[in-house]
C-alpha cells in the first residue's frame, strides 16, 4: 500500500539532470493528484510528503490525518512515521546510483566496503528463517547482489 506511494515518490526523484527545473513548476499540483488517489485507493489515514530538487524544498506537505481518532492532520514538520522496510527502497536506490557512477560493484565482496566490522562467511551450512535465503553455500563469497537479496536478517546454524 504505502509501498507504492513510496515507489512512485522515489522514481520522482530522478537525478536531477532529468527534470528540467521549469518542469518543477507543476510537480506540487501532480503530487497532490497522486497522492490523494493513493490514499485513497489504499485507503492511507495520513502521509507527508517532500521532494527536493538542487537541495530546495520544492513540495513539503502533510496530508491526511496523523490521529484519525482525535482528527489531529498530519504535519510535514511534526508528524513522525514508522517507515518500518521502506528504507530498503532508498538504500537500493542509493546504491544503484552509486553502480550507475562505476563507485559500487554488486559482484565486490560486501568487506570490500565495509569499514567497521566484516561479513564472516559461514563454514557451516546456514539456513534462514525465512526460508529464501536457503540457497547460500557455507563458504562462498558475500556480494552486495546476496546482502541485498537478503533482507530478512535472521540467519540460523544447522
Amino acid at each position: 500500500m504505502l509501498l507504492k506511494l513510496m515507489t512512485a515518490l522515489v522514481l520522482m526523484t530522478a537525478p536531477a539532470r532529468a527534470v528540467e527545473p521549469p518542469a518543477l513548476q507543476g510537480l506540487g499540483a501532480l503530487v497532490d493528484e497522486h497522492v490523494a488517489a493513493t490514499m485513497a485507493e489504499e485507503k492511507i489515514p495520513g502521509v507527508a510528503v517532500t521532494v527536493v530538487e538542487s537541495g530546495k524544498r520544492v513540495v513539503h506537505k502533510g496530508y491526511g490525518w496523523a490521529d484519525v481518532e482525535r482528527r489531529v492532520p498530519v504535519d510535514p514538520e511534526r508528524t513522525r512515521f514508522l517507515i518500518g522496510s521502506e528504507t530498503k527502497l532508498f538504500t537500493a536506490q542509493a546504491a544503484l546510483q552509486l553502480v550507475r557512477a562505476s563507485k559500487l560493484e554488486l559482484n565486490a565482496d560486501v568487506n570490500t566496503y565495509l569499514k567497521t566490522f566484516k561479513i564472516v562467511t559461514p563454514t557451516r551450512g546456514v539456513r534462514s528463517r525465512c526460508g529464501t535465503c536457503s540457497r547460500t553455500r557455507p563458504g562462498s563469497t558475500r556480494t552486495m547482489s546476496w546482502a541485498a537479496a537478503r533482507t530478512c536478517g535472521r540467519w540460523a546454524r544447522r
